[in-house]
């Protein structure tokens, strides 16, 4: 498969010295037939984000759990806290019943695909973290998830900064 549309996520994603959260930076590498397994110890909850198709999924079927973890790069399995975790499913579902597509990491209202900003000084909790994810998406140079211009296709789910 070809990568080479692949930028190294430090770099894509740093601000002044400071770096998004992780799941959004390990999100931005997320090849078209690979999905990020998010999940807390154990295994009897995860989250799922894919490029293709749906973007975020809840899963809490251990069998189902460990045949994907079977299945899945190791660098692509990532645990974080259980209410880090609770946070992301709920995000997750809120998407699915309102039919939205797109992930905005939970707590952030820039960082995603788009925005749910209501006015430019509109940020989340992540309130530095959502500023940078701002200040990248008003840069002019710039390609859409799935955008093509200037000879390049941005493949990724996040807008990027074409140089």
């Amino acid at each position: 498969m070809d990568q080479s549309w692949l930028v190294s996520p430090v770099k894509m994603f740093s601000c002044r010295g400071m770096l998004v959260p992780a799941l959004l930076v390990l999100a931005a590498v997320v090849v078209a037939d690979g999905a990020l397994l998010i999940m807390s110890d154990g295994l009897s909850r995860m989250v799922t984000l894919k490029e293709r198709g749906q973007l975020c999924s809840v899963h809490n079927n251990k069998s189902k759990i460990k045949r994907m973890m079977a299945k899945s790069d190791s660098v692509m399995v990532h645990r974080i806290s259980s209410e880090e975790l609770e946070e992301l499913m709920e995000s997750c579902t809120q998407k699915a019943s309102s039919g939205q597509r797109g992930f905005i990491y939970p707590g952030t209202k820039w960082c995603g695909p788009g925005n749910i900003a209501k006015h430019f000084d509109d940020v989340g909790r992540y309130g530095e973290e959502d500023k940078c994810c701002r200040e990248h998406d008003h840069c002019p140079k710039q390609l859409g998830a799935g955008q093509c211009r200037y000879g390049i296709c941005n493949k990724s789910l996040f807008t990027r900064q074409v140089n």
